[in-house]
């Protein structure tokens, strides 16, 4: 239920398959580590690189 929540939270539609998926890995990570801490800063991470990603393009820098 968590990881169909965390990719309808996301608000986009086209991307909740592979949300659902980051959701059901996090929500794995939570079960196997007993803590928050390792997905929240995977889901940093992925939002780190998600940013600097936007970054580089729109400086024309190409990936």
């Amino acid at each position: 239920m968590s990881a169909l929540i965390f990719g309808v939270a996301h608000g986009d539609p086209a991307s909740l398959p592979v949300l659902f998926c980051i959701g059901i890995a996090l929500a794995l990570l939570r079960l196997l580590t007993n803590s928050y801490w390792p997905g929240f800063f995977l889901h940093l991470l992925n939002n780190a690189l998600s940013a600097l990603l936007i970054i580089l393009v729109l400086h024309g820098i190409q990936i």
